[in-house]
């Protein structure tokens, strides 16, 4: 189906349209929409060079990308809340690879609502039409023998109250969420759909208390469930429960800092498989200047599992370091680790990041930017499959009202 049939489909398929009348209305007797009410639109073009597009360290294929992202919404604010909803379109043109073309589609739609200062509702909802690049979520490892991309819809919801004003001893937040995957049909030879195992649907809420134990350190409790199930069950489904207990604070202007511990359950959804570890969030900055900032974070978590596996426990370890050297120049510096862990397959990866990036604001409304991301994947047992190193260099032009 060409780009525009695309849209079309698109644009007859988005099911949180219901949703979005349904928040227009209670907005329209919320009270009058104020003089901040208006519409932002911009573009963004970025030309890339990508030295290993299939993510294979045995079938190298390298590119040039012209990619276009323009994108258009309105806002207006009420009383009681802001409200904004947004269209996004990016299309890409992948020199001498024509089969990795895209064009996707965007639409996002946010309320947050503030009924008193201790009651607050945020609602977020967003529809896509999108795809998988080849050699990632289900052909990861298999880019060499993709011929297309696999191609995809997406409805992803969450809606949370937020009981306590931001300034109280104690504050309570519960949010629920659920979304649906739609895979496009692509059959093989002997007629079977490759890709209808992989339509699914997530449901899953979290529960976060936050409480004050002095002026400058917090206390933070929080649990949370994720249920993923298939439309066609193969084992990929599970289920899993999170609960952690831990700290932020200020401990001084320059130095900030939040760290979570507990413990991570996953079941899988046809019994006999289930698994428990430990898992952490850590994040410490420490800004020597205010317009310099180092931020260390780790983390640990299971993820539901994507093809491989009952589930993915993935580790991370990125230092960061954000400066700006003026008014309209500043830069990133990324350096990271990421280890996987595909659990009831034996399977473990290991990628090292870098990522440097400079940015030069021309004015109030343009950017320009150059960027380089590096990533170097080992894997275990040899599995030359998943090995790849991968240089992505990009140059990026961004205009925004």
């Amino acid at each position: 189906m060409d780009n525009q049939g695309n849209l079309i489909k698109f644009i007859f398929s988005i099911k949180l349209i219901p949703l979005i009348v349904l928040w227009v209305t209670f907005n329209a007797q919320a009270g009058e929409t104020t003089d901040e009410t208006g519409f932002v639109y911009g573009l963004t073009t970025d030309y890339v060079y990508d030295d290993n597009i299939l993510r294979d360290q045995s079938l190298t294929l390298d590119a040039f990308i012209f990619r276009v992202r323009p994108f258009v919404g309105v806002g207006w604010n009420t009383e009681n809340g802001t409200f904004n909803l947004e269209f996004t379109n990016e299309t890409a043109k992948y020199e001498g690879s024509s089969e990795d073309n895209y064009s996707d589609n965007e639409l996002s739609f946010n309320a947050n609502l503030e009924f008193t200062s201790r009651h607050a509702l945020d609602f977020r909802s967003l529809l896509l039409d999108g795809h998988d690049a080849r050699g990632t979520v289900f052909g990861i490892g298999n880019g060499r023998n993709q011929q297309d991309l696999d191609t995809f819809t997406s409805n992803t919801n969450e809606i949370s109250y937020t009981y306590g004003r931001d300034d109280a001893v104690g504050q309570l937040i519960f949010s629920y969420q659920w979304a649906s995957v739609d895979y496009a049909s692509r059959v093989n030879p002997n007629g079977e759909d490759l890709t209808a195992r992989r339509d699914r649907d997530d449901t899953g809420f979290d529960v976060r208390f936050t409480y004050e134990l002095s002026a400058k350190t917090d206390m933070l409790i929080s649990y949370d469930r994720v249920e993923r199930k298939y439309d066609i069950e193969t084992g990929l489904g599970n289920t899993t429960d999170s609960t952690l207990i831990g700290l932020q604070w200020e401990a001084t202007a320059k130095t900030t800092g939040r760290v979570l511990i507990g413990e991570q359950n996953t079941d899988s959804t046809l019994g006999g498989l289930s698994f428990d570890d430990t898992v952490w969030e850590v994040e410490l900055a420490w800004s020597p200047k205010s317009y310099s900032t180092v931020t260390l974070s780790t983390s640990k978590s299971a993820s539901p599992s994507l093809g491989l596996g009952t589930s993915n426990n993935v580790s991370t370890t990125n230092l960061d370091w954000a400066h700006e050297w003026n008014s309209s120049l500043s830069t990133n510096l990324l350096i990271g680790k990421q280890d996987e862990d595909f659990l009831g397959t034996g399977i473990s990866l290991s990628t090292d990041l870098l990522s440097l990036s400079l940015v030069y604001e021309l004015n109030d409304n343009m950017r320009l930017s150059v960027s380089h991301d590096m990533n170097d994947r080992a894997s275990n047992s040899n599995l030359s499959q998943f090995v790849f190193d991968r240089h992505v260099t990009s140059l990026s032009f961004n205009v925004a009202y």
